[in-house]
């Protein structure tokens, strides 16, 4: 979950999450990237610890409702 305001673009050509605000930019490492290792991360240690693969969905949640969110097409 992420609380950014302002205006976010996700830039997927170099993997940041860039925030606009007040005029000033400001870059991030991008959320998808990280929930994605985060999934592989647990997926491993399930298979570690003996556990059976199980199911895992992954979400990026922006929790700020004032959020501009913006990508390429």
């Amino acid at each position: 979950m992420k609380n950014i305001a302002g205006s976010i673009y996700f830039d997927p050509h170099f993997n940041q999450l860039i925030r606009k605000i007040e005029g000033k930019e400001t870059a991030f490492p991008d959320p998808i990237i990280q929930v994605s290792r985060q999934e592989s991360q647990l997926t491993n240690w399930f298979l570690k610890n003996g556990f059976p693969s199980l199911p895992i969905l992954s979400l990026i949640v922006i929790s700020n409702p004032q959020t501009i969110i913006r990508t390429k097409p």
